[in-house]
């Protein structure tokens, strides 16, 4: 899901020099945000590896899974 028309712009879909983009995705029925962060991590890896000119590690890229409503004691309705 796109958050802003700006990120379908092909500079910002073709190029790796963006470094703000929300994504909002769905866990997998009985996956965990852990497991989430496990695979996000290994992706980011991967990017590092194959784009080492566009995302140098030593930079502090990085890629945070978060539950889009925080957990709570109480839910209110």
């Amino acid at each position: 899901m796109v958050v802003s028309p700006h990120h379908l712009d092909a500079t910002m879909v073709q190029g790796r020099t963006h470094r703000m983009t929300s994504v909002f995705a769905r866990l997998a029925h009985g996956a965990t945000l852990r497991q989430a962060q496990v695979e996000l991590d290994a992706i980011m890896s991967r990017l590092q590896r194959e784009h080492p000119d566009a995302y140098d590690p030593g930079a502090g890229y990085r890629v945070t899974a978060s539950p889009l409503i925080p957990a709570c004691g109480s839910r209110t309705r």
